[in-house]
């Protein structure tokens, strides 16, 4: 055998092999429509991702104002301490500071401090209150619906 054919014969045999090979790497990569598809599959991935976390910011929004809706009216320390405490930088956040250092600054009577059945408001536009005295009292019914019965005891302390 001449030079010639033997290299002959080692390119054919090495064609043999990388041709096959060669048809199976460019099969693994995917197609320029694939990779079309695949971009704006990942694009669709992240538009919904933003959608998400928009309606997530809509729905605190809304819990915190439907909150602050709750409280705005209170004359109760806590209401406000509550919604500081939960969103210390929130949209209300500086109402809610100013609601509160109102209250610390000045008490409304307390129904302790006053006589049972005396009446008070706790700033010009706010509704007349009435001190209701602690006590005792039967409740219920022997007679009527079944939330109604038994007849007991209910007590309440004074508030007003």
């Amino acid at each position: 055998m001449t030079l010639i054919s033997r290299l002959t014969a080692a390119f054919a045999v090495v064609l043999a092999f990388v041709v096959p090979l060669t048809g199976c790497v460019w099969r693994l990569l995917p197609s320029p429509d694939e990779l079309a598809r695949r971009a704006e599959a990942a694009e669709a991935d992240r538009v919904r991702a933003v959608d998400v976390e928009a309606a997530r910011a809509a729905v605190l929004a809304q819990q915190e104002m439907v909150f602050w809706q709750s409280i705005v009216a209170s004359t109760n320390r806590a209401d406000f301490e509550a919604y500081l405490a939960r969103w210390p930088a929130g949209v209300y956040a500086p109402l809610a500071r100013e609601r509160l250092a109102s209250l610390t600054a000045a008490p409304s009577p307390g129904a302790a401090e006053s006589a049972p059945g005396a009446r008070f408001r706790d700033c010009d536009g706010c509704p007349e209150l009435v001190v209701v005295p602690a006590g005792t009292f039967r409740m219920g019914s022997t007679r009527g619906q079944a939330d109604e019965t038994p007849v007991h005891e209910a007590r309440l302390d004074a508030f007003a």
